[in-house]
């Protein structure tokens, strides 16, 4: 499995509580993007697939 299990430790002081709680909202926001960035390269992979079948060498020479 690719799962990685983490754990936090902060002081018990409120500050670094925050400080914990904010660092792992930032992964989490990150792990997402990457997540989403992952689907929409698979997305984009299978267009071009499509395009590929669809169009002829000439036309795809000249593709942008």
């Amino acid at each position: 499995s690719d799962n990685r299990l983490l754990t936090f430790v902060s002081d018990s002081e409120e500050s670094s509580v925050n400080l914990t709680v904010k660092n792992i909202q930032n992964i989490i926001k990150y792990n997402i993007e990457l997540e989403e960035k992952d689907e929409l390269l698979q997305q984009k992979i299978t267009e071009l697939k499509t395009l590929f079948e669809k169009n002829t060498l000439k036309n795809l020479k000249t593709l942008k």
